[in-house]
């Protein structure tokens, strides 16, 4: 009996360190990254959506780890997925008394014990599970109601806006990916005044019904390894925002 506390205090002081090692290589959360951009006035908060995928992996080394690859893979789409996914891990983390946040550090019956929390509802509804754990094992998600809309904006029933994109995001990527909905009119991507991606887009297909796909499979829409939220587009004028802060390509 000794012996066997012996092994498994060991074994809890090797993955602390080892978890401690990372988080000096990887530096702060990417989930403090996002909140300290500004906003311009007049512009919809996305970051509920938004989370730097990009930066997330250049600060995450691929090291073997203790659990099952295929369980760890679900535990980072949800956690990329949005804030609330990664909110979910950590407190989680936290009931269970583990310090260790990287679930590659975690055994496979830790990490299910996340995805059975995550069914029972424990962290309310989260963004990407039903597609990550089947409609059996999670919630599905439900956006919260938009604020009343300008009274100038009016939906746009052939264009899908999308939030939550990966900062790497390019309009052939969306094309491809989107285009087994129907066929695509245009494509765009949102960038600030300083040219930095801004985590949105929008697909215009040229058949209502080829959008109506993609917002029926709401709770499904991956996207190059996480959930991306789809919602009708709106417009005020050409855009529905100003287009100067768009690409922009038209499939003729």
């Amino acid at each position: 009996m000794q012996v066997a506390m012996q092994m498994q205090m060991a074994a809890a002081e090797e993955l602390q360190s080892r978890e401690e090692t990372m988080k000096r290589m990887r530096g702060d959360s990417p989930l403090r990254d996002f909140p300290s951009k500004k906003r311009r006035p007049g512009e919809k908060e996305t970051t509920e959506y938004y989370y730097d995928v990009e930066t997330a992996d250049k600060k995450e080394k691929e090291e073997p780890g203790v659990g099952t690859n295929e369980l760890v893979k679900k535990v980072k789409i949800i956690k990329r997925s949005s804030p609330r996914g990664y909110s979910a891990w950590e407190s989680y983390c936290m009931a269970k008394g583990s310090k260790t946040k990287d679930p590659r550090l975690h055994n496979d019956d830790f990490l299910q014990g996340f995805f059975d929390a995550i069914g029972k509802g424990d962290f309310g509804e989260i963004p990407g599970a039903v597609a990550i754990l089947g409609a059996d094992n999670a919630k599905k998600f439900t956006p919260p109601t938009p604020a009343p809309s300008d009274p100038g904006e009016r939906p746009h029933h052939k264009a899908v806006f999308i939030a939550g994109l990966p900062k790497h995001t390019t309009e052939q990527a969306l094309m491809e990916h989107f285009g087994t909905f129907g066929s695509i009119q245009a494509v765009r991507l949102k960038f600030d005044t300083d040219g930095n991606f801004r985590g949105v887009g929008e697909v215009e297909f040229w058949e209502e019904s080829s959008a109506r796909k993609v917002l029926d499979n709401f709770d499904y829409n991956l996207f190059e390894g996480r959930w991306v939220n789809c919602m009708v587009a709106k417009r005020k004028g050409l855009l529905g925002r100003n287009p100067k802060w768009w690409t922009g390509t038209d499939q003729k």
